[in-house]
């Protein structure tokens, strides 16, 4: 797989932001292809990159991913839990896609 052989590259030559997008990477096909609980370790691998790198903004578009497997494995309500930790970072950077994620949680509400 082509992102395996990125994420290998990027920890060889010490490219942190792309070690965090190609495990965001991995964690959507993952969950496309639904292996729910591998694409729940690859998200957790970028929201730890995330971190690590203080990249606020790519953390909570992570949250959001893992949001809608967390959705789609297991019910709203891990994924309610998860999209107001994305949207806690989102209004704190007044990020305009902070309002894609109240809608979502609008519609786990119901």
């Amino acid at each position: 797989m082509f992102c395996e052989q990125a994420l290998a590259l990027c920890h060889e030559i010490g490219e942190r932001l792309c070690e965090g997008g190609t495990w965001d990477s991995l964690g959507y096909i993952h969950h496309n292809l639904g292996n729910h609980l591998h694409a729940f370790a690859y998200y957790q691998q970028a929201i730890d990159r995330w971190r690590e790198l203080g990249n606020r903004y790519h953390q909570a578009t992570t949250l959001v991913h893992l949001g809608e497997t967390q959705y789609s494995a297991a019910g709203r309500e891990a994924a309610r839990v998860t999209w107001q930790q994305a949207l806690a970072i989102l209004d704190d950077l007044h990020h305009p896609d902070a309002d894609k994620v109240r809608v979502k949680l609008l519609l786990a509400a119901t």
